[in-house]
């Protein structure tokens, strides 16, 4: 007899959201990137970040808020992300495709074997933070949006202790 078979979780999942980066109008060579209030530390709450994925077409073939398809590979292939942290620009021009770790047979998209996981960034401040274009422009004529799969962890700024904000007594 066989024993059972028990799948262990390699990492635990924690506090996840999605960032969209809508791209509407062709021809500019950086599309800024909303504020996520989510992501944003704020009074005595510390948010890190652990990690992102970007999101591909095969993954989710349109985005949740706006409806817009995921942005195709031909534009993937060009966008490179500039993030600040900490009042200055921490991650410059790094391809997101770096941030694909989801294999999908056939699709042709480049993907990691590993996620790339970030040495606890906080205070990323969105509103600086961009996408930019490799060959100075977006060249397709919809609109698209550009999704990320943002890990992250709640932290009180005095204990550094985790918050919980999905308790609900």
């Amino acid at each position: 007899m066989n024993p059972p078979k028990i799948l262990v979780q390699q990492e635990p999942i924690g506090p996840v959201t999605m960032v969209e980066i809508p791209v509407l109008t062709a021809g500019v060579s950086q599309q800024a990137i909303q504020d996520q209030p989510l992501l944003r530390s704020q009074g005595d709450k510390l948010i890190i970040i652990k990690g992102m994925t970007v999101i591909t077409p095969e993954v989710l073939a349109f985005a949740n808020t706006t409806g817009n398809p995921v942005s195709p590979l031909t534009e993937m292939q060009k966008i490179s992300l500039q993030l600040y942290s900490n009042q200055w620009i921490k991650m410059d021009t790094i391809p997101i495709l770096l941030f694909n770790s989801m294999f999908t047979e056939g699709s042709g998209n480049p993907w990691a074997v590993s996620p790339i996981k970030l040495d606890d960034w906080i205070d990323v401040d969105w509103n600086k933070s961009k996408l930019l274009y490799s060959n100075g422009t977006v060249s397709v004529g919809t609109p698209y949006s550009v999704l990320f799969y943002v890990q992250y962890l709640p932290v009180d700024r005095d204990t550094k202790q985790p918050l919980d904000f999905f308790r609900t007594s």
